[in-house]
């Protein structure tokens, strides 16, 4: 079962697209869809659409007014979709999706009008502050700015002579640093399971790439405590608890940092071994290894190996998992 309809899309594109005209079709009215100039003229709107008919008539009411609407705004100028050939692949960044819901398809292609038709509408407030400010990321607006230039100035780092991979370590922990005080500013804390373990996972994230930018520099507290600075007027638990955030940031980060490098230095043996044996996959011995000894988050052993062209083997690791709390498990009873 899946829900079907119309969806638009409002991108933000390099070729501003024409404005969508006011058109009337059936009982819906196609008011001025907003493609002016909040960028500079740099709005758009897309749609996708598709009727399925699998055993039913071709002209059904329904359709027909979605065919409808479909058309009148290809003719007020709809542009082409995002990641298609005319629009040319990624100068295109979609900001605003509007979904029409109006139906539950069910097995078979059979249709079943939903009870209460709606419109799911997403957006998000740095995607339209990156479309406010004229910019094509989010790193690029006040949310982020002021964090990555901390880390840049932390590493000694000019950000216009920063390299790629300079500029997504800064990125990530720019990003890291704000979920992190966040999640401790609501009471998570460290640890191995439910959401203290996803805080846990994106540390130690955030971490490794502070190790990959400068191997001598503490990133995450200075980053948390600029989110506190620049976030604490809004939300004021954060500044209430700020030295719980930057204490809990400094132990986990110490913790790691404890085992990080060592546990790398096995990664990489194993990538080598693996690599003159021909092999592409690293077992899950390993990486249950890099776990429960050196604490690497599955994650982060996956983006590590990606790195280097290695994929994992989840289903091992599973199982070696599974076999460890199946004897602490016994060791209880």
């Amino acid at each position: 079962m899946r829900l079907s309809g119309l969806a638009l899309f409002i991108f933000l594109g390099a070729i501003a697209a024409a404005p969508v005209s006011a058109q009337t079709v059936g009982s819906i009215t196609v008011r001025d869809i907003w493609v002016r100039s909040l960028a500079q003229g740099n709005l758009g709107v897309t749609a996708y659409f598709q009727l399925v008919n699998r055993g039913e008539a071709a002209n059904s009411e329904d359709d027909a007014l979605w065919a409808k609407l479909l058309a009148a705004l290809q003719k007020g100028g709809l542009a082409p979709p995002p990641g298609s050939p005319d629009a040319d692949g990624d100068r295109y960044i979609e900001i605003w999706n509007l979904v029409f819901m109006q139906y539950n398809e069910m097995e078979g292609g059979r249709r079943e009008s939903l009870p209460k038709p709606s419109v799911d509408t997403g957006s998000g407030l740095e995607r339209l502050a990156a479309a406010v400010l004229n910019v094509f990321s989010n790193y690029d607006t006040d949310f982020f700015k002021p964090l990555i230039q901390t880390s840049a100035d932390l590493a000694r780092v000019l950000l216009p002579k920063a390299n790629e991979e300079q500029k997504t370590s800064m990125r990530v922990m720019a990003d890291h640093a704000r979920a992190t005080a966040f999640l401790i500013g609501d009471g998570a804390l460290p640890s191995n399971e439910g959401r203290g373990y996803v805080l846990r996972r994106i540390m130690r994230r955030a971490v490794r790439y502070g190790r990959k930018l400068s191997p001598k520099i503490s990133f995450m507290p200075a980053l948390c405590d600029e989110v506190i600075s620049m976030m604490h007027s809004t939300y004021p638990e954060l500044r209430g608890r700020q030295d719980l955030i930057i204490n809990t940031v400094k132990e986990e980060e110490e913790r790691f940092l404890q085992t990080l490098d060592a546990g790398t230095e096995i990664l990489n043996h194993e990538l080598q071994t693996l690599k003159k044996s021909g092999q592409k996959i690293i077992p899950g011995k390993t990486l249950f290894k890099l776990y429960d000894t050196f604490g690497f988050p599955l994650d982060l052993t996956r983006l590590m190996a990606s790195e280097s062209g290695f994929s994992i083997d989840e289903n091992e690791f599973e199982q070696e998992l599974q076999q460890a709390r199946d004897v602490a498990k016994s060791s209880w009873k």
